[in-house]
This record gives structure tokens, sequence and C-alpha cells, in this order.
């Protein structure tokens, strides 16, 4: 049975904190093979043990960790503070580019954001971050969309640097919510002017009601032009639920081509679409095809949302988890959400897109022939979002207590 102290030091090692942010998310489902694992009887054991200590974990009461470091004292702290600062979640560069940002109260780690090149008069920030792949580092980019004309100069900037092989964009467009001047959470007024562009009573309501601003990629047969790059639409293909845009992104140096879909029929963060196995189905093969175009990008898939994490982190999650189940009969749904939550901050903040996702992927792991019958049991209510009802009396984090009038 695991201490309170040794359950601690488990938990705050550098070999546990450095898989928990450098490792790949099909390593964080435990879905290594043994070959890397040596091949030996004894990884066999070592799972066992990882098992048997997981389980030993629920054991735990905050009380009893508590315990632990009050019986311990500074030895045990200066050891979570020794692993806290190897890689301390940090928001420096969020916060100080925080004109940047279209929610100001979702920032982006340090330790995962896109690095941009810096240019005469422009820094190296974009609001956007790396997330592993099923089997790939880095396969992703989860950015928030553009909403002026600064961030929309810098998104392109970053596909010029980045070259994604594909841009997917998520959601609906509302050329009413594009922002008319920059949001300073210093001034009083921060809060207020923040519910009202949203139409929101709390600060959470108004992120999941935001939508695209506007298209910020150029129709077809036309080109947007900014100091240094050029982006044009060579050609468009619309279907029912979505459109698809060929581009040719030039820097005055090289030209490269890319794919921008836009998915304009999810608009609400908390119901996803039926077809979301199909829209994944349409990706891939435009994914086949763009590759084997001459002068096509090979860098990481680039998901677009309104607040860069939400749908960005639902798609990424059921693309993990179908090509794990199709290439290993495994699912890894926990593991897959904590490790794409510690790369991009802001991720599955309500339950109800989780309870979606994991219903989907259960018919498709059923369908596949994944899971026995046996392993299916009731279905789990559902779960209202705290979103379609306001509790009176609530307030924000933002909210400031009134000074009481004298008589």
């Amino acid at each position: 049975m695991m201490t309170p102290t040794e359950f601690l030091r488990s938990c705050i090692s550098r070999s546990w904190l450095e898989n928990e942010i450098d490792g790949s998310i099909r390593q964080f489902g435990g879905t290594e093979s043994n070959a890397s694992q040596g091949g030996t009887g004894k990884s066999g054991t070592a799972d066992g043990q990882a098992e048997e200590e997981e389980e030993n974990r629920a054991d735990i009461t905050p009380m009893e960790a508590f315990n632990a470091v009050m019986t311990e004292g500074e030895a045990l702290l200066s050891d979570m503070h020794y692993a806290a600062m190897i890689y301390p979640n940090t928001f420096d560069k969020c916060l100080n580019n925080m004109e940047m940002n279209r929610i100001p109260h979702l920032y982006c780690f340090d330790h995962t954001r896109v690095e941009l090149t810096p240019q005469k008069g422009t820094g190296d920030y974009y609001h956007a971050s790396w997330v592993d792949g099923y089997n790939k580092k880095s396969a992703y980019i989860f950015a928030q969309a553009p909403f002026d004309e600064i961030t929309e100069h810098t998104f392109w900037r970053m596909v010029v640097e980045k070259k994604p092989s594909m841009i997917l964009v998520f959601g609906d467009v509302d050329e009413k919510q594009k922002r008319k001047s920059p949001f300073d959470i210093s001034e009083r007024s921060f809060e207020k002017a923040f519910l009202h562009e949203f139409d929101a009573k709390k600060l959470d309501e108004g992120e999941m009601k935001a939508k695209l601003c506007s298209t910020f990629w150029p129709e077809k047969g036309s080109s947007k032009e900014y100091d240094t790059l050029s982006i044009q639409t060579k050609d468009e293909y619309s279907e029912s639920h979505m459109k698809t845009f060929s581009l040719s992104v030039n820097d005055k140096k090289n030209a490269s081509q890319t794919v921008l879909m836009h998915f304009h029929e999810w608009a609400d963060s908390n119901q996803l679409p039926e077809y979301m196995l199909d829209m994944r189905a349409s990706i891939k093969v435009q994914y086949i095809r763009s590759s084997k175009m001459p002068g096509a990008n090979t860098g990481p898939i680039m998901l677009v949302c309104a607040t860069g994490a939400t749908k960005c982190a639902i798609y990424a999650t059921i693309d993990i988890i179908v090509s794990r189940m199709t290439e290993e009969h495994t699912v890894g749904f926990k593991e897959t959400m904590q490790a794409i939550k510690s790369q991009r901050f802001g991720c599955f903040r309500t339950p109800a897109p989780y309870l979606t996702a994991r219903e989907m992927l259960m018919k498709f792991a059923v369908s596949t022939g994944v899971v026995h019958d046996t392993a299916i049991g009731d279905k789990p209510k559902v779960q209202k979002s705290k979103y379609s009802t306001i509790a009176k009396g609530t307030k924000s984090g933002f909210a400031r207590k009134k000074k009481t009038a004298g008589k």
C-alpha cells in the first residue's frame, strides 16, 4: 500500500513531470510496445506495479496528503518546488501581449506556445500552442482565430513559418463580434465590456458563445495582401457541412500550397455535429489528396476556432482516439484529455462535449469490434449545460465588492 508521502513524491518526481509535459499522447495512453520497453518479462511486472499504484492513488484523500506535508515538512515541499520549476506553467508571453488575446482569461502556456521569428516592429507571439498527436510529437497547432488586422497578419506569418499541411477552421461567422478596441483587464470597465460583446452574464458563458469574427482567408479568385505576405485562393469546393479552399501563400521569397477546410455548421461548442466521424474521414481524404500536390506543405495540422481551445481540443481528442482504436484496439480517453490539457490551457471546461464525444466514440468502438457488447452499460443521464440557465446572485471572478453607501 502506497503511503501518502510516497504518493506525493511519485506525482512530483522529475520523470513524472517530463512524461506529463514532453511525452506524446501515445505514451500517456500506455500503448508503447514491449519492444520499446526492452522486450523482457520485467515489463509485465512493471505494468502490474504501475496499475497497482494507480489503484492505490484513489485511496489517498486530500487530508492524508496534507498530513504528509505537515509530517515531512521542508524536505517534501522542497522536492515539490524543484519539480514544479522544471517546467513551470507560466504565461509570461501571453500576459505581456494581452492585446493579441481575444478571450482575456484563456492563456497560452509558455512551454508549448508557438514561437514566431521576430520581425521589425512585431514580436514572436501569437495565441497558439503545440499539441502532440497519436504517434507524432507536435502534430497539431491549436490556434485562436484572428479578430483584427494585427492578429490576422500575425496568423498568416505563422502559416508561412510553420507550413501547416492543412488548416481546419471550426465554427460559424458572426461579424458583430468583431472587436472594436482591445480589452484591458486592469480597467474597471473590462468585465462589463467583455460580457456585453458576447451577450453573456458570466465570463465562461462569453467564452462558449464566441464565434469567428470574419472569414480571414480570401474568397475564390481573390487575394489578401500584407506588408510581406500574399494569400491567394485558387480553388473552392463546397459540400453540405464544409467548404474547402486551395491556398497559395507567398512571403515574397517562397511560395507554398496548403488547404483550408471551413466547417461552418459547427456552431455550438456544447453540441458536437452528428457527422463528426464523417467529417474526420473527409479531412483524411483531403489530407492525402493535398499531400500529392506539388509544393504542398508537410507541417502540422493547424486547428482553428474562436477560442483556439474548445473545438480544437474536441476534434483532436476524437482524431487521436479513433487512430488508436484502429491501430491498437485501445482507447485511452482520460489519458488523451489529460495530455491535451497539459499542453493547451482552457480545454474541456464543461462536461457536455466530453459526454457527447464519449458516446460517439463508444459507438465507433462497437461498430469496429474494439469492445464487446458486454462492456456497454446503461446510457449516462444527459447533464444540462450550466450555460442554459444562469443562477441568480452568481458573480464572475472579476466581480468587485461594492462600497456600502452611507446614510
